[in-house]
């Protein structure tokens, strides 16, 4: 499973079904995450939903005590630096590809810069 380091505490990440179906939800098309994961807050959202499935999937299957990450709680272990130097996106990436299998194409982080360069330009337009 993938994790995330925030403030020395290793944190699991992981893109379950459950997690896909609130992307839908929220955004109506999970292919709409790479536009969304450019606002911080939609980042620590997906981030925050992302450990939250990790600590279910350590509950269920490890029998781990049972954990939740608040969003008030990732936004004071993250810092602006934390998402400027990719930290967070390489992470959920990593996360988000893990679920894709070893036989689909992996999104890199060129990918999801690339696109929301797409973004901005027909926004621009």
């Amino acid at each position: 499973m993938v994790t995330i380091n925030l403030r020395g505490t290793e944190y699991p990440l992981l893109f379950s079904l459950n997690l896909q179906e609130k992307i839908q939800d929220r955004y109506g098309d999970v292919r709409e995450i790479t536009r969304k994961m450019m606002r911080y807050s939609e980042a620590k959202w997906l981030l925050a939903q992302a450990i939250n499935e990790g600590f279910k999937y350590e509950e269920y299957m490890d029998g781990a005590p049972h954990r939740e990450m608040p969003e008030d709680k990732l936004g004071v272990l993250t810092t602006f630096a934390d998402f400027q130097d990719g930290k967070i996106v390489s992470a959920l990436l990593d996360a988000l590809n893990e679920s894709l299998g070893s036989d689909k194409k992996k999104l890199t982080r060129t990918d999801l810069e690339q696109q929301a360069l797409k973004m901005l330009e027909t926004a621009e337009s």
